[in-house]
């Protein structure tokens, strides 16, 4: 999204958030045409003007959803925008957490769906990290069937991983399980995001984790940061997907 276009969308929100049926919201816009996206904008609204009206029933999420869906995309001079409905996986693999479908705004408001989930150590056990498809298969069995193309809002290995749960393997495991071949697992998902940052995650044994790509290799594999350069000049990630 262009600096300009930020703008125009950033000076709009409080008349937009205006009867949203004091409900907050998540919502990330991605450019029309275009797999880039600002996440911030519409976490504004929540943080900023519903603060104290967090959702506790899917029709509060989803009235609020389709209120400020309608005003956006009502709005001029506001740019072309579609919208990411994007929960977290642990609504999907953790039972203390809340399944995220009813939560759904509509097929008619909604133009991705995504998901954020992070290779985290699936149990006490130190450096047993669950894997791409442990941190995506609920979420993309739900909802492959919906009619819409597939987004990794946000993921991330620890840098600290041992091999062969290290952060190169991690991210190689996007390509074959997300790319046409004998082991592609994933068609549906059409982007993806690694969260390149310090996170707030404590793993079960060490200190905190960090995300942030690693530039030390762990042997045999390649560093992290080397893992996503050759991801990005893989052609099936760096293609644009056209929103139809």
């Amino acid at each position: 999204m262009r600096a300009r276009d930020f703008t125009l969308v950033q000076s709009a929100l409080p008349g937009i958030v205006q009867g949203a049926s004091r409900s907050s919201l998540r919502m990330k816009i991605v450019r029309s045409g275009h797999v880039r996206y600002d996440k911030s904008l519409l976490n504004e609204v929540a943080n900023q003007y519903l603060k104290k009206f967090r959702p506790t029933l899917p029709d509060q999420f989803i009235n609020a959803w389709q209120h400020i869906y309608a005003q956006l995309e009502g709005s001029q001079p506001l740019p072309p925008a579609t919208f990411d409905w994007n929960p977290n996986v642990q609504g999907l693999n953790n039972n203390e957490f809340i399944d995220p479908g009813p939560f759904y705004p509509g097929s008619g408001f909604v133009d991705w769906i995504a998901a954020d989930g992070y290779d985290k150590e699936a149990t006490t056990k130190p450096n047993n990290p669950v894997g791409f498809p442990s941190v995506v298969q609920a979420w993309y069995t739900e909802f492959e069937g919906y009619g819409k193309p597939l987004m990794v809002g946000e993921t991330g290995a620890c840098d600290s991983y041992q091999y062969p749960y290290d952060q190169a393997s991690y991210i190689r495991s996007f390509q074959s399980t997300m790319e046409p071949g004998a082991q592609q697992m994933y068609p549906g998902i059409k982007a993806l995001l690694y969260f390149d940052a310090p996170g707030l995650y404590a793993p079960p044994v060490g200190g905190r984790c960090h995300y942030s790509l690693s530039l030390q290799p762990q042997p045999p594999q390649i560093s992290g940061f080397q893992a996503f350069v050759n991801l990005a000049a893989d052609a099936y990630f760096s293609a644009y997907v056209v929103q139809q």
